[in-house]
């Protein structure tokens, strides 16, 4: 049975529309830009190719548009975590429960927020003005301390350490730490690729495999299959619409000789690099483990143990 919203737990006004954020479902989009000042919000929906609606209530303004082909939702939430809470759980209720009969969604919706704003520094080295973003936040306010789930969200191991290296005063609120999104700072599968490029790890001990070789420039040169240590090919490419052409053709003459028996597909890059433009994105060791064979299993299980 779906759970049931009382209008003491959620607050819907008479046009349909969210309590503070005065939004309606069909307003918000699955990525949402989240800023503090109502002023920053007119800032980031200038950049959009279209407007779709815009809604102002108090310090809560919200602009829904299309930029670069994505719908996106950008909200002002004023300061303070207390705001914060106040704006993400009407935006979750706008994807997740239905303002008709007040019940949870079956299935539910993934929303994706990047908060944009600014901060002071510590570091010299950081001249005003630097555009960072932060792999961990830590929160003093003890918001997240009241919700279910707390634990499973949080870096337990770094709050231990966090709270001995301060000698931590257990009258005040209990620290949390939460990890940024990997997909903002080690996902692969990156949305700006416009050349053909092969997504390469750094592999050691290796046998049989396939290298890439390249220059400065990162434009692979050659291809070989050696037993050494170096950039390997991945399996994970992009390839540019003009090279994907190229390469089908080469395929299609490998077929028509009949000469493709033990032949990867890949083959058709390597013995035709000459004519191809092809480039490497260097990926961080790991983060890509081929399994060739039982060898290449075990070495990813000794890997592995070294996350648990």
């Amino acid at each position: 049975m779906s759970k049931y919203f009382a209008p003491s737990e959620l607050i819907i006004n008479q046009d349909g529309s969210v309590f503070h954020l005065h939004l309606h479902p069909e307003h918000l989009a699955d990525k949402i830009i989240l800023v503090g000042d109502p002023g920053r919000v007119s800032q980031v929906s200038s950049h959009f190719e279209s407007i779709e609606c815009e809604v102002s209530n108090r310090e809560f303004k919200s602009v829904t548009g299309v930029y670069k082909g994505k719908r996106i939702t950008v909200v002002s939430t004023g300061i303070g975590c207390d705001n914060i809470d106040i704006v993400v759980n009407e935006l979750d209720a706008l994807a997740n429960i239905d303002f008709d009969t007040r019940e949870e969604k079956e299935n539910l919706r993934q929303l994706t927020f990047v908060r944009i704003g600014t901060c002071g520094g510590l570091q010299e080295y950081v001249p005003t003005g630097t555009y960072i973003a932060s792999e961990k936040s830590i929160g003093f306010d003890g918001l997240l301390n009241f919700y279910a789930g707390r634990n499973e969200a949080c870096d337990l191991e770094f709050e231990a350490a966090f709270k001995k290296h301060m000698n931590w005063n257990e009258l005040l609120g209990a620290p949390y730490v939460i990890d940024a999104d990997n997909y903002l700072f080690k996902n692969m599968f990156k949305t700006d690729v416009t050349r053909s490029t092969y997504f390469s790890v750094y592999r050691e001990d290796c046998e049989n495999e396939w290298f890439l070789l390249y220059g400065d420039d990162y434009k692979v040169q050659d291809i070989i299959v050696d037993s050494k240590a170096g950039r390997i090919l991945s399996g994970v490419s992009f390839w540019d619409k003009p090279t994907a052409k190229k390469i089908v053709k080469f395929i299609d003459k490998a077929y028509k000789s009949g000469e493709f028996v033990n032949l990867y597909w890949d083959n058709m890059v390597k013995d035709n690099i000459n004519e191809l433009d092809v480039y490497v994105e260097e990926l961080e060791p790991n983060s890509i483990y081929e399994i060739d064979s039982v060898k290449d299993y075990k070495k990813l299980e000794e890997i592995l143990k070294g996350y648990e």
